[in-house]
């Protein structure tokens, strides 16, 4: 198998065609934009967007297939505690940022809003992204049996 980086948007469709049933309906949108291996393992829920996956649903099931991929391409052993915790707090600083500056917006005056505006609903996804790589780090190690973790242990 080609590394994902070097996949043309040939194979990135044809990935894409792979998905769950919903998402067919984007085909057209990655093929007509050109999306290769090594954009698809970059893109963001705005990059989403702007292709024209609209619904947060759709846009979740996208990137969570992308992030098997990442995990496949660059190998889950390249994350460490201190690089998913910095995405972590980088994900909890957007939030705070997107909603401090929601509550400045003089147009806001503390009404209640049904629709939140798309940066604060995508700082939103982001923190749940970055909650669930590090849950899935965390959860990898209890499968590492214990005279192992116990040497590991030892070389921090």
């Amino acid at each position: 198998m080609d590394p994902i980086t070097k996949w043309t948007s040939k194979q990135v469709v044809d990935w894409i065609r792979g998905l769950d049933n919903s998402l067919q309906q984007y085909v057209p949108y990655f093929e007509r934009d050109k999306i290769d291996g090594e954009h698809l393992l970059k893109i963001s829920h705005q990059d989403l967007l702007e292709l024209g996956v609209t619904r947060i649903g759709h846009q979740e099931l996208v990137l969570e297939a992308v992030d098997l991929l990442c995990a496949l391409n660059y190998g889950v052993e390249t994350d460490n505690l201190k690089t998913l915790v910095g995405r972590m707090r980088a994900a909890s600083n957007n939030l705070h940022n997107s909603a401090s500056e929601r509550r400045k917006n003089p147009s806001y005056e503390g009404k209640k809003s049904h629709k939140p505006p798309n940066d604060f609903l995508t700082a939103v996804v982001e923190l749940i992204g970055a909650a669930k790589s590090l849950l899935a780090w965390l959860d990898s190690l209890r499968r590492i049996p214990e005279g192992l973790r116990c040497k590991m242990k030892h070389l921090y």
